[in-house]
């Protein structure tokens, strides 16, 4: 059976297992389907588990829009020592905000100091020696290291024993299916995963096709219309007849769009730069 056709720009939303890499949870859904390639906008851990979206074929061409979507985590730490809940309470508030790391032994970024936004730590138990927690963050943000950072800050030692995403962006981990169930009936176009999103989109006009094929700056008369939200520097989905054609960076914004419409000087506003077979 082909199903390349029919998963031409897709992803599952998969509950990536315990004991397998992102990397290898990718290639298993990737033999399954018949997709030619895969890979996952987000690496998790072998031991973690949960949401990991693995996108097929044309799909991975969107993966600089969806990995540096917000996660959600929840934790297990194990602290070395037992800790007064208040005391705990307060260091974790030290780790809200902006927040200081520096990557793992075991990443595969350079291991250079950077900020990574926390918006919200939840505790949702405290126990002798533990403590469960759920992390909204920026793309990016290792709970590893977190919890590694945590338990010096609070002078016991601490180490991360159980990690799930819960959700990326406003997709939930309730969507997941589980590796024995995935088939071509479990998957989602790339269209709709970037609606629900609330990807940035620019619509461009069928003259605009040929320019967005070859990965050639969009002018203003190849642009129908823009997102409000659109800003110079963007990265944005560049959409005809309601199908992603390119991502790409908007060089103009909506205000410029606006403001330019009805000149007649032509401005460039959007450089293609991952192109989808149309």
């Amino acid at each position: 059976m082909s199903n390349i056709k029919s998963l031409y720009k897709h992803v599952v939303l998969l509950d990536k297992p315990k004991g397998m890499s992102s990397r290898d949870a990718c290639k298993v859904v990737k033999d399954k389907l018949g997709a030619k390639k895969s890979g996952d906008t987000g690496t998790l851990d072998d031991n973690s588990v949960g949401l990991l979206i693995v996108c097929l074929d044309e799909a991975t061409k969107a993966m600089p829009l969806l990995n540096r979507l917000d996660k959600e985590y929840v934790t297990t730490i194990q602290l070395h020592k037992p800790v007064e809940a208040e005391k705990l309470r307060e260091a974790l508030k030290f780790f809200t905000g902006g927040v200081k790391q520096i990557p793992p032994v075991r990443s595969a970024v350079a291991r250079r100091e950077r900020v990574r936004e926390v918006y919200s730590i939840e505790v949702l138990g405290i126990g002798k020696n533990d403590l469960t927690l759920k992390i909204r963050c920026e793309a990016g943000f290792y709970v590893r290291k977190f919890a590694h950072d945590l338990g010096q800050r609070l002078g016991c030692g601490a180490q991360m024993i159980a990690l799930r995403r819960v959700a990326i962006d406003c997709i939930k981990d309730s969507e997941c299916v589980r590796m024995e169930e995935v088939d071509k009936n479990k998957i989602m176009s790339i269209e709709e995963l970037l609606r629900r999103i609330g990807t940035k989109k620019v619509f461009v006009r069928e003259s605009g096709l040929k320019n967005a094929k070859h990965g050639i700056g969009l002018m203003s008369y190849h642009i129908e219309g823009m997102d409000k939200e659109v800003e110079a520097g963007d990265t944005v989905a560049v959409f005809f007849n309601k199908k992603v054609v390119a991502v790409g960076k908007a060089v103009k914004g909506y205000a410029e769009f606006l403001k330019n419409k009805k000149k007649s000087k032509a401005y460039q506003y959007v450089l293609p730069d991952r192109v989808f077979n149309f």
